[in-house]
């Protein structure tokens, strides 16, 4: 922040490493503010800014050790403007790499920012389902005794065990959850006899569809579960058609093909429906 101040903004990622203090500033803080989007402005992805880091570290930590002993490197005295001054727009160079997945990126994010900045990984979830399954939020303003079915991302998840009762039986497992989304957070209880039937999808930071019942008990709240679904079962599950949406100004006779061609080669027994629009109207062919 101080370099900034004093000299400007940085123009590019090698334009940082030469500019910071390596002593103050190492390799592993620099990754960490890779992972974190810190240099998104420079118009390179992540993965490409994590495999040029070493070696444009180890280049400038040459640079600034050479610099200290009054040498100039070959790279300045050729990228030197007229006026002897370095020449930031000095060629660079980034593998032609696609950045990581989202799911690798978020996660890398949490881990770094304990938070989730650039997305969430509800969100593409909330996207495939159409907004068809409910949030937490809504969930939280339920009454007492209420069904209810949230999509969201088992944030935390603790295995309990019950106490043994009157009849000296045996204690069981079961879970306490945490289930976050785009609105919120709501806590959800596991009984035992579902833990058994669902604990193979009780799995932290992964998306599911909980059913269950919303359960008031004096200034705690929690949803009761009775199912747990991964987001695909999920779809499947209650998924009751498909619906594909074209422009008729856009339709031509190989997309229309290529559709044709889609559908028979994915055949099954959920009922599609085909909707073309033409500006103000549209036409449903079941």
């Amino acid at each position: 922040v101080a370099e900034r101040e004093k000299s400007g903004p940085y123009e590019s990622f090698d334009n940082f490493c030469n500019r910071i203090d390596l002593k103050a500033v190492n390799k592993k803080v620099s990754e960490t503010r890779i992972y974190a989007g810190a240099f998104e402005s420079f118009g390179k992805n992540r993965r490409q800014l994590l495999q040029v880091l070493e070696s444009c570290m180890e280049q400038s930590q040459r640079k600034q050790k050479m610099k200290e002993h009054g040498i100039q490197s070959i790279e300045d005295f050729l990228f030197a403007d007229e006026e002897g001054e370095e020449n930031t727009e000095e060629a660079e160079f980034y593998p032609d790499v696609e950045e990581m997945p989202d799911s690798e990126l978020l996660s890398h994010e949490k881990a770094v920012l304990s938070m989730y900045f650039s997305s969430h990984p509800v969100l593409e979830a909330v996207k495939l389902s159409n907004n068809s399954f409910g949030t937490t939020q809504g969930a939280i303003h339920a009454n007492d005794g209420d069904d209810v079915m949230v999509l969201g991302m088992i944030k935390s998840a603790r295995k309990l065990r019950t106490n043994k009762n009157r009849d000296d039986k045996p204690s069981e497992d079961m879970a306490a959850l945490v289930l976050e989304d785009l609105t919120g957070t709501v806590e959800a209880v596991v009984f035992p006899r579902t833990y058994k039937a669902y604990m193979q999808y009780i799995v932290e930071e992964t998306i599911v569809v909980v059913e269950g019942k919303w359960s008031v008990r004096g200034d705690r709240s929690s949803i009761q579960v009775s199912a747990i679904y991964p987001l695909e079962q999920a779809l499947e599950r209650y998924t009751k058609g498909l619906e594909v949406s074209l422009e008729l100004a856009a339709i031509d006779v190989k997309e229309v093909d290529r559709l044709s061609s889609i559908v028979n080669q994915n055949a099954g027994g959920m009922p599609l429906r085909l909707k073309v629009n033409n500006r103000d109207s549209a036409l449903a062919i079941p």
